[in-house]
C-alpha cells in the first residue's frame, strides 16, 4: 500500500474595502460637480463616468477588493479615485491637446478611518515626493455656502507648489486647488448632484 504525502494549502482570505469608506465615496455615474475657477474666471465641471468594483483575486496575486471611480474635469484632466483594502489613492492625469502628459498619484490619501487620519507625514515614493497633510475643519464657508465636517487634504511638493482637496460626506469635492507643474486651478463648488 503506497503512502502519499499531502500538504494543506494555506487558506487565503479576501480583504474587502472598509464599508464606511466605500459608502463615503460611493459616487455613481451621473454624479457631477459644477465649480467656479477663481484663478481663470470661468465655470468648470467634474463628472463621474464610471465606477467599478474589482472583487478580490480578480488578479490572482492580489487578494484585495478595489473600487475605482473615474471622473473627468473638462477635457484636460481626469481623476481616478482608487479605494483599495491595502492602499487607497487619488490619481490625477493631465492631458494637453493631442497627447497626454504625466499624472500625479497621491498615495495613502484615504484610510479605513472615518473621519480620515489627520496630521502630516513625509512621503517618498515612485509617484509622489513631499508632505501630505490632512486637517479636519468643523465649519467653513466655501464660495457662498457654509459646509461642515470637512477634510482638507494637501499635498506639498515644494514651498511654492501644492495641490489641495477639500471634501465632506454629503457633498464630495467642495474645492480643488491645483498648483503643480501641469495645471493651475482654483475651483470652488457652485452646485452638485451625487448619485449613490
Amino acid at each position: 500500500m503506497g503512502l502519499f504525502a499531502c500538504s494543506k494549502k494555506e487558506q487565503l482570505h479576501p480583504v474587502y474595502v472598509d464599508a464606511a469608506l466605500a459608502k463615503y465615496f460611493d459616487y455613481q455615474p451621473g454624479s457631477y460637480w459644477v465649480f467656479y475657477d477663481s484663478l481663470n474666471n470661468n465655470m468648470d465641471s467634474m463628472y463621474v463616468f464610471s465606477a467599478d468594483t474589482l472583487p478580490p483575486y480578480i488578479d490572482p496575486g492580489n487578494p484585495n477588493e478595489e473600487i475605482r471611480i473615474n471622473m473627468g474635469l473638462d477635457s484636460s484632466i481626469s481623476f481616478t479615485l482608487n479605494l483599495a483594502a491595502n492602499q487607497s489613492f487619488l490619481f490625477v492625469k493631465y492631458y494637453h491637446p493631442n497627447k497626454s502628459v504625466d499624472g500625479i498619484e497621491y498615495p495613502n490619501v484615504f484610510t479605513n478611518n472615518i473621519p480620515f487620519d489627520t496630521g502630516s507625514k513625509l512621503i517618498n515614493g515612485a509617484y509622489y515626493n513631499g508632505y501630505y497633510q490632512n486637517t479636519f475643519i468643523q465649519d467653513e464657508k466655501i464660495g457662498l455656502t457654509n459646509y461642515s465636517n470637512i477634510n482638507d487634504i494637501a499635498f506639498n511638493f515644494s514651498p511654492t507648489l501644492s495641490d489641495n482637496f477639500r471634501i465632506n460626506a454629503p457633498n464630495g469635492f467642495l474645492s480643488i486647488s491645483l498648483n503643480n507643474q501641469y495645471a493651475q486651478r482654483r475651483l470652488y463648488l457652485v452646485s452638485s448632484k451625487i448619485i449613490k
